[in-house]
């Protein structure tokens, strides 16, 4: 499977699976001046992928009785499902859509960047939040822990689809990615559905 890990937690108490993709580089792995990138990606990817928009995908998940949430931190980037185990086939194709066939359309990412500075100017009226933006700029200094995951107001402004492409498709091979599954899952047909949609990971 292109090295891909696989992580299967079997409990099956409730008919419910919660799966999550994982790729190992996150907010430390910005490029000088493309702080934020990470999570610009990951979460541009979530707004239009396979052919659908933003409202189509978050219906066809809405559908599965479930929905999709999408993390980014320093080393890590995941993105995490959660629905009825009769719907883990189809909830598990859609979100490699997202992660594999983003679609990243140009008017979602000029809303991103505005969100993303409104999420700044709201962080300025939060006194602890802005305590621990400085106190991890003190304590990391140049180090990639002590970039802002969320962007700065210049960075912000830099970035664009052909940034969030090109990032995708560094962080999605296969020694890079780990997939786990947890709750009402059969661990050998879980690892055949991987096998079948990450089998292409270079």
């Amino acid at each position: 499977m292109s090295q891909v890990r696989v992580l299967v937690d079997e409990n099956h108490d409730l008919p419910l699976t919660r799966v999550t993709l994982t790729v190992l580089s996150g907010g430390a792995d910005d490029p000088p001046g493309r702080e934020g990138l990470a999570y610009f990606a990951s979460e541009l990817a979530c707004r239009g992928a396979g052919g659908r928009t933003r409202e189509e995908i978050d219906e066809a998940f809405e559908r599965l009785g479930g929905d999709l949430a999408v993390s980014a931190d320093a080393d890590c980037v995941t993105w995490d499902v959660e629905v009825l185990s009769a719907h883990l086939p189809a909830a598990f194709s859609l979100l490699c859509d997202v992660v594999l066939r983003a679609d990243l359309p140009e008017v979602e990412a000029e809303k991103l960047r505005r969100e993303m500075h409104a999420a700044l100017d709201d962080l300025r009226d939060d006194d602890s939040a802005v305590g621990r933006r400085f106190f991890a700029r003190q304590l990391y200094g140049d180090h990639p822990y002590g970039r802002p995951l969320g962007g700065t107001a210049a960075s912000i402004d830099r970035l664009d689809t052909a940034d969030a492409r090109r990032w995708l498709e560094r962080v999605t091979c296969g020694a890079n990615v780990i997939v786990t599954a947890a709750g009402d899952v059969d661990t050998a047909g879980f690892q055949t559905l991987v096998r079948r949609r990450l089998g292409v990971l270079r």
